[in-house]
């Protein structure tokens, strides 16, 4: 099992300060100049209005438009969003290719500086998710469900969630016996690094986990 190690202190997951994200919102829209929205499309399992110019992405069940020839991130009904999420969005569109999904789960450990990342992602994902579902791995399958989820072959409980649609997450949960007490892991298909940075997919990773934890208050109400 991975993801019972990582304990180190660390905070490059906190929010920078916001000119950071303007830093990254004009580098990610110098790297989409030029780009054919269409392509990206096929390319991130997106769909592409051509009538309104619009790329539309759904990200943990909700849904955004992206404008390439008015640089802007919205919500669907044209509200335009906060730069941190902007980014991530802008992100996708810039990493996707025309690779398929490998099929392969790895553990965040396994990416490139993931040694780096693995304290923030452990504090922000793991550790609440353990806390959560731990003893209730019933309750992350409907948890889940609102998200799409599918069912996996792993553990007692394993599921795929689309974070993007060409980026699955797994969860995958392990009864408690006499010999382990219960576990929870988080694992990502092979190809999630082609597409976005090791430290995007620690903040995927924290977001999937804090929608599960809203479902889960609402099931348990």
């Amino acid at each position: 099992k991975h993801g019972r190690r990582g304990n180190m202190s660390d905070e490059r997951l906190n929010r920078p300060p916001q000119n950071t994200y303007e830093d990254a919102l004009k580098i990610a829209w110098q790297t989409l100049e030029g780009k054919e929205a269409a392509r990206i499309a096929a390319d991130g399992l997106l769909s592409f209005d051509t009538s309104t110019g619009l790329l539309h992405i759904p990200f943990l069940a909700d849904y955004y438009c992206a404008s390439l020839a008015e640089k802007k991130v919205m919500f669907e009904n044209g509200k335009e969003i906060y730069p941190f999420l902007s980014v991530l969005l802008l992100h996708y569109l810039m990493g996707v290719n025309e690779r398929p999904l490998s099929g392969e789960w790895i553990s965040f450990r396994e990416f490139e500086g993931g040694d780096t990342y693995i304290g923030s992602f452990t504090n922000r994902t793991l550790v609440p998710l353990k806390n959560t579902f731990g003893e209730r791995p019933d309750l992350i399958e409907k948890a889940a469900a609102p998200l799409g989820a599918r069912r996996l072959e792993f553990g007692d409980v394993g599921l795929s969630i689309p974070v993007f649609p060409k980026l699955p997450l797994a969860i995958v949960a392990w009864l408690g016996d006499d010999e382990f007490p219960p576990d929870v892991n988080v694992l990502y298909d092979k190809t999630a690094n082609q597409i976005l940075r090791t430290e995007d997919l620690a903040i995927c990773g924290a977001l999937t986990m804090s929608k599960l934890r809203k479902n889960a208050e609402k099931l348990l109400k």
